[in-house]
């Protein structure tokens, strides 16, 4: 009997040692990277006007919303990202299997702007080698099997403008958003990502 009663102490002890140790720092970040995506993608997922009847505002704040949720996506994950926009509205990219593809992700998926949006996008130099069109090219060049591919379909993936990194950086950028039909009523609404911020700022359209 004291055999088993000492044995069961140990046991004990050891259990409490071991709890008593808690979290590393890296398991908290994780956990707390994890609890921001899913949070970000509730938000994201709750319903919404459509595209057509927002303002400029409504979707600057939306695009800021899911590029943060979006680098969140790419640290956990590590997998790069790319964000592309075009007169239809925006797309965000992953690259996978030797090519870029459209990311169907809850919270990232792709959205059409009405025809009254107008949008001007400037990447800034210095950030990122992003704007290296060398080193993008030897990070991110396509797979000749799925670029011939592509090909044969004639229909070559999108390729974006914005890359978002495994390491959480993203290209330097600024988008500015407005309606071309109450340009003179309406501000204009900017938005910049300046190193690992992402910013939504209004600016009088009288300046452009």
């Amino acid at each position: 009997m004291p055999n088993k009663k000492l044995s069961t102490n140990v046991v004990i002890r050891g259990s409490i040692a071991r709890r008593s140790r808690g979290f590393t720092l890296v398991e908290v970040l994780l956990v707390m990277a994890i609890i921001g995506m899913i949070a970000g993608a509730v938000a994201l997922t709750l319903p919404s006007s459509s595209p057509s009847e927002r303002s400029p505002q409504d979707l600057a704040i939306t695009l800021k919303e899911q590029l943060q949720y979006a680098r969140e996506h790419a640290m956990v994950r590590q997998q790069p990202l790319g964000l592309h926009v075009d007169n239809q509205g925006y797309r965000f990219l992953r690259w996978y299997d030797g090519q870029w593809q459209t990311l169907d992700a809850r919270g990232l998926k792709e959205v059409r702007w009405s025809d009254t949006l107008r949008w001007e996008l400037e990447l800034t130099e210095g950030n990122l080698m992003a704007q290296d069109e060398s080193a993008r090219q030897l990070l991110f060049q396509p797979d000749e099997d799925q670029e011939a591919a592509a090909e044969e379909e004639q229909e070559q993936p999108p390729q974006p403008q914005i890359l978002i990194l495994p390491s959480g950086e993203m290209t330097g950028f600024s988008l500015a958003l407005d309606n071309r039909n109450l340009a003179r009523q309406q501000q204009r609404w900017l938005i910049a990502q300046n190193a690992w911020q992402i910013l939504v700022q209004e600016q009088p359209y009288e300046r452009y």
